[in-house]
């Protein structure tokens, strides 16, 4: 287990979450350590839950021993064969895209048990990696991991299950700084659609390797800030972000379409509050869908879990009964 200096209420910030379910447990996964977001001493922490309701906090703790590099913008992922994953991006620096940076990754076979066995940490790519991996209908894997080299909001494949990984291509973004913080889901179609902050969009008709012009979604206003799309169950697309006029990180909420993302007709708000933000969802067998997000992440310090179906963001109202908004998952008590 985590030594007592990665215990909860060290912590002077904490966010950017992750979550994954297993059978049944529930999975998070943030960063947090150091004074601040960015800082030296960052690392990232991967807990869970069995009732979803109490977390072993941390579970894992993942850092590097030379304290001058930060552990950042720690992904969970399940894949198709029942394997957690767990993703993360080492690097020494704001703007250390110099080689240096890159998305790491572990996993393990058998994510329920008491102690999981997890393979040993190896590194994939070059860049950054924020959002899930997709699994296209061929069976290979498209991985998110951008970089400000050449402002690419690239993707790399793989075609072996994650034993290796080659860069497929991306969209090249206007040359300014920004945490792009793409994500991916394969249309009916075939077409491979990318998402990212500001709500900019892209389509791939070649599996990511070459792509439309970045534009953004019309009719939809949204903070400078992560969004989440995915394809749930039903075939519907889900996706997430901060539905506010003002683009600031309030009114979270989740946005159901029938036609593969032309339209938006259902909504659902999950919170309201100010300085909400970074939404990641799954789905389990039976329909519930987790939501986690983070809330003021050097003032209240929380992670927080919406649990909601379908038929609650159809109804745009929580019409089911086990779903529920604002559960704390992580809080961190305030310093006297």
């Amino acid at each position: 287990m985590p030594g007592d200096n990665y215990a909860k209420d060290t912590r002077r910030w904490q966010g950017c979450p992750s979550i994954e379910k297993t059978g049944k447990r529930l999975w998070g996964a943030w960063f947090s350590g150091g004074d601040r977001e960015p800082d030296a001493g960052n690392y990232g922490i991967v807990s869970y839950s069995n009732d979803g309701k109490t977390w072993i906090d941390p579970a894992l703790i993942i850092y590097h021993p030379d304290t001058s590099v930060r552990v950042m913008d720690t992904e969970l992922w399940k894949d198709p064969d029942g394997r957690l994953w767990v993703f993360w991006t080492q690097n020494t620096g704001p703007k250390g895209f110099d080689g240096l940076w890159g998305t790491w990754a572990m996993h393990t076979g058998n994510p329920e048990a008491d102690r999981p066995d997890w393979s040993s940490p190896q590194r994939l790519c070059d860049g950054l990696t924020r959002n899930k991996p997709v699994v296209l209908s061929s069976g290979e894997w498209l991985l998110p991991s951008y970089n400000w080299i050449d402002h690419q909001s690239a993707l790399y494949i793989s075609k072996d299950k994650g034993n290796s990984w080659a860069l497929q291509g991306g969209p090249v973004n206007k040359p300014v700084d920004n945490f792009y913080e793409h994500m991916c889901v394969e249309l009916k179609n075939g077409d491979v659609w990318l998402l990212q902050r500001n709500i900019q969009s892209g389509i791939s008709k070649d599996k990511g390797t070459t792509w439309s012009p970045l534009d953004s979604l019309q009719g939809m206003a949204s903070a400078n800030s992560r969004l989440y799309i995915g394809r749930l169950r039903s075939g519907r697309l889900l996706l997430i972000y901060n539905n506010d006029a003002n683009n600031k990180r309030k009114d979270l909420t989740a946005f159901l379409s029938d036609d593969d993302g032309k339209s938006w007709p259902y909504r659902l708000m999950l919170d309201e509050r100010d300085e909400v933000s970074y939404p990641e969802a799954v789905q389990d067998e039976d329909g519930r869908i987790y939501v986690c997000y983070d809330r003021s992440r050097a003032g209240e310090k929380e992670i927080l879990l919406a649990i909601i179906t379908e038929e609650d963001i159809l109804k745009g109202d929580l019409v089911s009964e086990s779903s529920e908004k604002k559960r704390i998952v992580s809080k961190v008590k305030s310093r006297k």
